[in-house]
């Protein structure tokens, strides 16, 4: 918890982090015993202990939690297009076997099964594979709040591909707010994909809210090698146009169980950023996902 307060003067600065996650991951075990004729899933807390034999980093997530620094919000079942794996799988495609083995699907594009990659989990060509989308995010739900004890009001969409087709049902499960990047992707099906720009806190037809990431900050890849004064920037230009910054970062900048010194260079990286933020803006006010959410209803109604 390191990072939960930095002291400037008399103030003291509590930062929030809104993680979104997948709940689920792929039981391979199962589906390898199915001779991959059946699709299976695992919990995260499962996967975590599987992986490290004890529920320690799983205690973590939770000491976040309570201590109002790490607000997970939801971000799908699981991040894979399910259909297009387990096809390659049933295909016996070689590289999606290889990995498979290794027990991982996050394979690049080109490597994949007609070279449309894996990650993408609400893409669909066909109208059958639509139609498994909604009950796959109806469990992922129902898992979120069984495993964090709350239910989320903040989603976003594997690889930013989504269907507009949803939002209705997303809404009717309560969830509020829909966070992406600038620019994203819609699917409508038959590999058709349309570029979609998106605006702060504007409303979608069935009643969902929009929230755009505004700020990227990835200090761990090998193209970003001035992630801090890049995000610094952009937050910078988020503030002069009267927009929340917005700030996008992926947990693999943060995670050292194959290379300690990838984690340990991500949080060096990441306190450098907190601490120029509250030098360069001493009024800076972080909030969680859900508290802008709060905010921009506050605001448009006026109170």
């Amino acid at each position: 918890m390191i990072l939960r307060n930095v002291y400037m003067g008399n103030f003291i600065f509590h930062f929030h982090f809104s993680p979104l996650v997948v709940v689920t991951n792929p039981n391979f075990k199962k589906i390898s015993e199915s001779d991959f004729s059946d699709y299976f899933f695992e919990t995260i807390p499962e996967t975590l202990h599987r992986q490290f034999g004890n529920s320690r980093v799983w205690q973590l997530w939770k000491q976040g939690i309570e201590t109002n620094v790490f607000m997970p919000q939801f971000h799908g079942r699981e991040h894979l297009n399910v259909a297009r794996w387990m096809k390659a799988l049933q295909l016996e495609h070689k590289d999606t076997m290889t990995a498979f083995n290794y027990g991982f699907f996050g394979l690049p594009a080109r490597h994949t099964f007609n070279e449309q990659g894996y990650m993408d989990s609400y893409a669909y060509l066909t109208q059958a594979e639509r139609a498994k989308i909604i009950p796959a995010i109806k469990v992922g739900l129902e898992l979120f709040e069984t495993l964090f004890g709350y239910k989320a009001v903040l989603f976003t969409p594997p690889n930013a591909v989504f269907d507009p087709f949803l939002e209705s049902y997303l809404r009717q499960s309560g969830l509020a707010f829909i966070t992406r990047p600038k620019f994203r992707v819609v699917n409508r099906g038959n590999g058709q994909k349309i570029p979609i720009i998106g605006f702060m806190g504007r409303k979608g037809l069935f009643g969902m809210r929009y929230s755009v990431r505004t700020c990227s900050f990835e200090p761990c890849d090998p193209g970003r090698n001035h992630a801090v004064d890049q995000c610094l920037y952009h937050i910078q230009e988020s503030f002069k146009y009267r927009q929340p910054a917005v700030i996008s970062s992926h947990r693999v900048n943060y995670v050292g169980s194959i290379d300690q010194k990838n984690g340990n260079k991500g949080l060096k990286h990441l306190k450098a950023l907190l601490k120029q933020i509250v030098l360069k803006w001493p009024d800076v006010e972080f909030m969680s996902s859900e508290d802008l959410y709060h905010l921009i209803l506050k605001n448009e109604n006026g109170k």
